[in-house]
């Protein structure tokens, strides 16, 4: 798309032209021709800019384009939100923008419960304009910022939803952006499990033809290839060693990067030096890896499956322990049983699946929570429900073609995957070990239990109403079936439980 000079409504004495070509085109031309904007801000009078301070915003964003997710310096923010606060009646448009701009400053900073409310503010406004004709260029870039934030707080559908509602829109007006919110669609279908949704995303074009590549389109397009890796390796695809730019891996999106690096690792690579890569990455970012993030859920279960590769069970328990997987939700659950199920503890791990299954209508169904509760129905001895459900999830795997949940299946049902689906299991590693099932009584569950609570046999055998010597008997017992010979072992082995 061409677009007209601003440079000499910009020169005027009354730049009412240049004003209303912001209006209408600017975000289109961020994405295709931000040089025009240059251009046209360099020209205009700076008293002009002072006394309109919603396009001194725009001009403050047109320089920071090379840096997407960049918030617009603090005075500028302030001279611009005191201006909107003044207006006897502010625009929508003027309302929208000052919330985006708080959002992109309180994501940067990591708090992403603030940055949802903030959100939640800006779709309210958006949804009070109905088809005003005067927001068109304006939506499809408030779509992908509001949907990013919901992508970060871990609400997956509340992102798909925002991204296709901004798609749409820019497809009715024939906006630029249209192509690119289909890249962020198909990452957040592909963090979701949706594989087949997310490729039906990511054959649309990726961009309209143009002379070169933009700061912004380089952006757009780096989300796409981070969509589209995800998805080969989720179909089961080596992807060998990838470079990603500076610019993506400094924007909110860093932590998609770390994930894709430590499942090529898991699968393909050397878990071990992944495994003390992503755990530095975590401790150096604590606010964007917290509690209510999607970075700190999806990035401590990734280390967790790391150590649990090469068999380190108490370094993954650690991973899992974490204040953000200890959250009663669906992601935690289904964590906790695949390493109750490493431990040795079926029992354990069918209870966190069938809780998991029951948290979240999302991840009950996906795959890798199929396999894990059909792994501890067998090992318990259901095998009936433990085939079906073997096979439920083996015909899930060849419809969605998301073949790198056989490499990383408990190891007991490998042999059944690979005669269910043939050669493309085949030719897939086997990431974990086998593991010989931990079965422990009743009265050895209650000792574990109460082992987390009282440090002296004294106080176990108190809290449990029997003599010390039938304590040190349980204990004996308990801690032979584990492996272990200490409380602290003992302790460490059994933090996949449920809190």
């Amino acid at each position: 798309m061409s677009y007209p000079s601003l440079l000499t409504s910009a020169s005027s004495e009354h730049p009412d032209e240049f004003a209303l070509a912001i209006d209408h085109t600017f975000f289109a031309r961020l994405i295709e021709d931000p040089e025009s904007l240059l251009v046209g801000f360099a020209a205009i009078q700076p008293q002009w800019l002072t006394e309109h301070p919603r396009y001194l915003v725009a001009q403050a964003t047109t320089r920071a384009v090379s840096q997407p997710y960049v918030p617009v310096p603090d005075d500028v923010f302030r001279t611009y939100a005191a201006w909107v606060a003044n207006q006897e009646q502010p625009a929508a448009r003027d309302l929208l923008c000052v919330g985006l701009v708080r959002l992109g400053v309180l994501l940067a900073l990591g708090r992403i419960s603030d940055a949802v409310f903030i959100a939640d503010e800006c779709s309210r406004i958006i949804q009070s304009t109905g088809l005003d004709t005067d927001m068109n260029d304006i939506l499809p870039g408030a779509s992908i910022r509001l949907g990013l934030t919901k992508l970060l707080a871990d609400d997956l559908p509340g992102a798909i939803g925002l991204f296709g509602d901004g798609a749409r829109r820019a497809r009715i007006n024939g906006h630029p952006a249209a192509p690119y919110i289909d890249g962020f669609s198909a990452l957040a279908f592909a963090l979701d499990g949706d594989l087949t949704t997310a490729r039906q995303h990511l054959r649309r074009p990726s961009r309209q033809p143009a002379d070169r590549m933009t700061p912004l389109r380089k952006t757009f397009e780096e989300t796409r290839a981070l969509a589209e890796a995800l998805v080969a390796l989720e179909s089961g695809t080596d992807l060998g060693s990838k470079e990603w730019s500076d610019s993506i891996q400094q924007a909110e999106l860093w932590w998609v990067i770390e994930h894709v690096e430590a499942k090529q690792a898991l699968i393909w690579g050397r878990p071990e030096p992944a495994a003390s890569k992503l755990r530095a990455s975590l401790l150096s970012a604590p606010s964007m890896v917290g509690p209510g993030t999607i970075a700190g859920a999806i990035l401590y279960e990734d280390l967790a499956n790391l150590y649990l590769s090469f068999d380190e069970i108490n370094l993954a328990a650690d991973a899992l322990s974490t204040e953000v997987m200890r959250q009663p939700n669906a992601r935690g659950l289904a964590a906790r049983a695949r390493l109750a199920l490493a431990n040795g503890r079926p029992d354990e791990a069918l209870r966190l699946s069938i809780q998991a299954g029951t948290s979240s209508s999302r991840i009950g169904g996906t795959i890798s929570l199929q396999l894990t509760r059909a792994a501890s129905e067998l090992a318990l001895g259901s095998y009936e429900a433990g085939r079906a459900r073997l096979h439920r999830a083996a015909e899930n795997i060849r419809e969605s073609g998301a073949y790198a949940e056989v490499a990383v299946s408990p190891a007991s049902l490998r042999e059944e995957l690979d005669e269910i689906l043939g050669d493309v299991s085949r030719s897939l590693p086997q990431v974990f070990s086998p593991v010989t099932p931990v079965l422990l009584t009743a009265r050895e569950n209650e000792v574990l239990d109460a082992l987390h609570r009282f440090s002296s046999v004294k106080e176990l055998a108190s809290a449990l109403h029997i003599s010390p010597n039938t304590a040190k008997t349980h204990l004996r017992s308990l801690y032979k079936k584990l492996g272990v010979t200490t409380r602290e072992q003992a302790i460490h082995m059994s933090r996949n439980r449920s809190v």
